[in-house]
């Protein structure tokens, strides 16, 4: 059970390549709604909220760089778990 070698081994492609510069729109990642459509400093009518991207990804103290390659090492422990004992609800 779990992902066989060539599932692995793109994954493990997939996340070796975040070293380089990947652009990735937002709007694949987290459903936005009509929010999401709106340009930067725009405000939403009746929305009092401030969020930003980059403190969601400097809260861990950890350059995007460090951060993907922390997950990159994470992932790889994961796909080896799932390989050798399948997968199950604990490590879904």
């Amino acid at each position: 059970p779990g992902l066989d070698h060539t599932a692995k081994i793109a994954l493990q492609t997939m996340a070796s390549s975040a070293t380089n510069t990947v652009k990735i729109p937002l709007t694949t990642l987290i459903d936005l709604g009509s929010v999401g459509d709106l340009g930067i400093g725009q405000k939403p009518a009746g929305l009092n909220v401030t969020a930003s991207a980059l403190s969601m990804v400097t809260a861990s103290g950890r350059s995007g760089r460090q951060q993907a390659a922390l997950a990159a090492e994470r992932l790889a422990r994961w796909l080896d778990s799932v390989e050798a004992h399948g997968l199950a609800e604990w490590n879904s």
